[in-house]
């Protein structure tokens, strides 16, 4: 019986003392018999020889739980600390039962941490479904798997695309198409991101260049580019990736925008100098999905960004028969306006979300009423339709792609 333990620890010079203090905190927590042994930087292991029943396991994961949970007192200070624990039951050898309580530890991490798991048959399962997804992932690139998806931003007067947002998809040889959701977690955490991030904005202003050639009239055409947290904390990387990309397809930077999520830009993660130089060469910069994390109008004013793009949660609260639908819609904009920022809305899927969002002096949108993602070539249909089409509805359908 295995039980694996890691604990949060402050990177100090105090952190040999914070590790010795919980040693013995997790050691006056064991029953006489069990064996507590330190298996990593920040990681312990127990060995519980007698166990009647998984309720005794989860007992004693309850008890280091608790005794973590008062404050550590070293070198004046005041340190607290959480515990996340996985559980393994059986006869298996030792190296076989401290991997399969590893996996109920990354379980219990991924569940928010400070908790335990038990291990179950399913996570050996999802383990090796995550190892054949990373060594797939590892070679997508190079086996150009990877493709990128395009939904248009309307002009909401016009009823016009006049932006494209560049989603990437991953097109398995076995699995089919497989949505972001599933890959680029695994990607910045492998490291990956870096490579695909840059593909991305190669791809997309490859595309873009492509169009503006074959409909002249359409040079105020452009597009957009999803950027990682992981991405930003490579500064001169990525601005090495912007300017190549703007170079080598020989367009102006004010046609790219990056649109980094705001949990990722209120966290920290945006790097506020690398957001004044990717500014600073003419590429406009979007706040995604905003409303979905923080909220937090304040940061708008101190953030180098140029344009918001309303979380599509706003929009579909608007149905609530409970409260006024367009409130906080309404605030958002204004708020927006006065900051001099572009407005963008998401989740348009209604027949009366254009009307109401031009009556708020929401200029754009983006939605599934108004088109859903397309392939390349099922985007550059769009441009062979007539926009006043679009006004008594949804366009009619082309080859598209589920978002």
């Amino acid at each position: 019986r295995w039980l694996s333990s890691r604990q949060r620890q402050p990177r100090t010079a105090i952190g040999d003392r914070l590790l010795r203090a919980t040693a013995r905190r997790l050691a006056e927590a064991l029953r006489p018999g069990d064996r507590l042994a330190r298996i990593g930087s920040d990681e312990f292991a127990v060995f519980v020889p007698r166990l009647e029943a998984l309720a005794d396991a989860s007992q004693l994961a309850r008890r280091l739980r608790a005794a973590m949970r008062s404050p550590f007192k070293v070198a004046d200070r005041e340190i607290a600390m959480t515990i996340s624990t996985g559980i393994a039951i059986g006869r298996p050898s030792a190296e076989e039962m401290l991997h399969a309580a590893g996996l109920a530890l990354d379980a219990a991490r991924r569940g928010g941490g400070d908790g335990f798991e038990v291990f179950t048959a399913m996570m050996r399962a999802a383990a090796l479904r995550r190892f054949d997804t990373e060594v797939d992932l590892q070679r997508a690139l190079e086996r150009d798997e990877f493709v990128l998806h395009y939904q248009p931003i309307f002009d909401l007067e016009r009823l016009e695309p006049v932006h494209f947002e560049a989603l990437v998809r991953w097109q398995h040889p076995v699995r089919g198409l497989i949505p972001p959701s599933l890959f680029v977690p695994l990607a910045e955490q492998n490291g990956t991101i870096r490579q695909l991030g840059r593909w991305a904005i190669h791809s997309a202003c490859r595309q873009l260049s492509a169009w503006r050639e074959q409909y002249p009239d359409r040079s105020g055409l452009g597009v957009s580019v999803n950027v990682s947290g992981v991405q930003l904390h490579q500064n001169s990387e990525l601005l090495r990736d912007i300017e190549q990309a703007l170079h080598t397809y020989h367009l102006d930077p004010g046609c790219l925008m990056l649109e980094i999520t705001e949990t990722v830009l209120m966290k920290g993660n945006g790097d506020p100098d690398l957001l004044e130089a990717i500014r600073a060469l003419g590429v406009r910069i979007a706040v995604d999905d905003f409303g979905v994390g923080y909220s937090s109008f304040r940061y708008l004013r101190n953030l180098p960004v140029d344009t918001v793009k309303i979380d599509r949660s706003f929009i579909a609260a608007s149905e609530s028969p409970n409260r006024d639908p367009w409130t906080v819609m309404q605030m958002i904009i204004e708020f927006c306006t006065r900051l001099d920022l572009e407005v963008i809305a998401e989740g348009i899927e209604q027949p009366d979300h254009p009307r109401r969002l031009r009556d708020l002096g929401c200029r754009h949108g983006q939605g599934f009423l108004l088109s859903p993602p397309f392939s390349a070539a099922g985007a550059t249909g769009l441009f062979a339709r007539s926009p006043r089409g679009l006004t008594g509805g949804p366009p009619p359908p082309l080859e598209s792609a589920a978002e």
